[in-house]
């Protein structure tokens, strides 16, 4: 391995020199070996500043102030890096080779689907405009060039301000930890205005895990408010207006009011009425859009949350359009009941100290293409074409979403879900975004092609007719298997904090009913628990669990290869 000569700058009356050798420098402190990356951004000293520069960066300086350089010496004349091995033990590498080869058809996260074609040009080109150039070449840290995510005065802040006006918000942030980095820093905000530390939070029993674990950081104490619910198709929506007015008017305290709108499957909130209703008693609306995107940038689209009233709104710009995975958005309304500092204070607590360049640099890029009206244009008006394609040609029928570009098929009752989707992959490279027993969720975007929807239908056509799709059960279905049972009643103990902090043990899934739950237990996707700290845990949620592990879906949250669960110690 290459050794780099460290520089250490001094200042003086006899001006600036002293190198030293070995990893030591100036007067003999030793230094860590350097690690091989393009740049390092000089570390300060009491009597000076150290600059590493592995030798195959560019020689440019990190500050103008400090003009020199360094270079480093080989431990051999070659500079040719060692061959590689014929194969690599490296089992996740291995597994993302295989699928860049076998998916044909993606119909999941993210909204660029791998497409390289469809991205914006300035990430385009940022990855493969050169053909010399790597991605990993442009895997800066935060140096001085690049500004600070969380202290943005330079490049960052002028491309959120950008992204704010796209929206029509107050103040945007960049995310580089999901959505679940802005929903928990939303709650953290509504914590630090509340009166009381275990203050009411009016919540959406059906939204996304993230906000779960934001209870147990928070304390606060979650009133679920139900869902509407889909019996025929076993599907869970928004809540209602009247349902939201209830709850507020038993709770006058409220730290706020937390929803999830659109749902996984492309169904929204009345979110205007809810946000004139929750604005009238002087209670902030916070919205998970992370499926939502995209929505208020096309006139066929349902307008966004940011745009209906919501004081903070939180996007996975990666869901649906071309940022990269995990890269998201938090916006802030001009007349937010919540603090844009406390937003910012929170995102500190809940970020990483080490953002990714390329997904910042994602984010921007895709701002920079929908705001090209024209470009903005193309992309919307090829996913709803491809959408009502695809709505054509499949042979089930599918659900009226609210959001066009959402495709949930309604599936016959002797087909299971999760054994479609497994035939779907397995003969055909396609991809849906949620497998359930009874229904399979697509999600269109502007990066998908005509014969992407082509191998959908083909797929579907043949798949269908399978014995290997087959339910095991055909019955009708009765309240233990389906959504809305298992969670149906809401019998809380204790907080989630409180239950999440208390002594817990491992209980066998088939023995868990009846205990307190210890920890959230869902089906993923879509993140939605069945059990949740402090809830008194149901037949139906076990019941539920079992059959999606039975049908091959996947459980986070129980423990010991999937057979027990953590509840509280009795």
């Amino acid at each position: 391995m290459d050794r780099v000569r460290w520089i250490r700058e001094e200042s003086s009356s006899t001006g600036r020199t002293a190198t030293s050798k070995n990893g030591r420098a100036g007067g003999g402190r030793p230094f860590p070996a350097c690690t091989p990356v393009a740049f390092m951004p000089p570390c300060a000293f009491p009597t000076g500043r150290i600059h590493c520069v592995h030798r195959s960066s560019p020689r440019v300086s990190l500050r103008k102030s400090h003009l020199s350089m360094c270079t480093a010496s080989a431990t051999s004349p070659s500079t040719t890096p060692p061959a590689a091995p014929a194969s690599a033990d490296a089992p996740y590498v291995r597994a993302l080779q295989r699928c860049r080869s076998r998916v044909r058809a993606p119909f999941c996260c993210p909204g660029h689907h791998t497409n390289a074609q469809r991205l914006p040009t300035a990430l385009r080109q940022l990855l493969s405009g050169d053909p010399a150039t790597h991605p990993l070449e442009v895997d800066f840290a935060e140096l001085p060039e690049l500004d600070s995510l969380y202290g943005s005065a330079g490049v960052l802040k002028e491309a959120q301000e950008r992204a704010a006006q796209l929206y029509g918000a107050a103040r945007s942030w960049f995310l580089v930890n999901g959505s679940t980095g802005g929903i928990l820093a939303a709650m953290m905000a509504l914590a630090s205005r509340a009166s009381v530390s275990n203050a009411p939070l009016l919540v959406q029993r059906n939204c996304h895990r993230s906000v779960f674990h934001g209870l147990v950081l928070t304390g606060l104490s979650p009133v679920y408010l139900a869902p509407e619910y889909d019996a025929a198709h076993d599907l869970v929506h928004g809540v209602s207006v009247s349902e939201v007015e209830r709850a507020l008017d038993a709770h006058a305290d409220a730290a706020g009011v937390l929803l999830t709108s659109p749902t996984y499957h492309g169904m929204v909130c009345d979110v205007q009425t809810v946000a004139r209703l929750c604005h009238a008693r002087g209670v902030p609306l916070v919205v998970d859009e992370a499926h939502g995107a995209h929505l208020g940038l096309h006139s066929a689209l349902p307008r966004s949350a940011i745009q209906l009233g919501a004081d903070v709104v939180v996007q996975s710009t990666h869901k649906t359009l071309t940022a990269m995975t995990q890269a998201s958005m938090l916006h802030v309304a001009a007349a937010s009941c919540v603090d844009a500092e406390r937003i910012a204070q929170a995102l500190q607590l809940m970020g990483t100290t080490s953002p990714n360049a390329l997904l910042m640099a994602s984010l921007d890029a895709t701002v920079d293409m929908l705001r090209d009206e024209q470009r903005r244009e193309d992309w919307f008006e090829r996913a709803l074409q491809l959408a009502h394609g695809a709505r054509q040609r499949v042979p089930v029928p599918s659900l009226r979403s609210d959001d066009p570009t959402r495709l949930t098929l309604l599936l016959p009752p002797q087909v299971d879900g999760y054994r479609l989707d497994e035939r779907l992959i397995e003969r055909h490279g396609v991809y849906m975004e949620m497998p359930a027993r009874r229904h399979s969720t697509f999600i269109v975007t502007g990066a998908n092609e005509a014969d992407h929807v082509e191998a959908l239908a083909e797929a579907l056509h043949e798949s269908l007719r399978s014995a290997e799709v087959r339910a095991d059960v055909v019955a009708p279905d009765t309240s233990s298997d389906t959504w809305l049972g298992a969670f149906r009643e809401h019998r809380s103990v204790m907080t989630p904090r409180e239950a999440y902090l208390a002594p817990h043990q491992n209980r066998p899934l088939r023995d868990a009913a009846g205990a307190v739950a210890a920890a959230t237990v869902c089906t993923y996707p879509p993140g939605i628990p069945l059990m949740v700290p402090g809830e008194r845990i149901s037949l139906e949620a076990v019941a539920f669990l079992q059959q999606t592990i039975a049908s091959g879906g996947n459980v986070t949250g129980l423990v010991a290869d999937n057979t027990a669960v953590p509840v509280l110690s009795v």
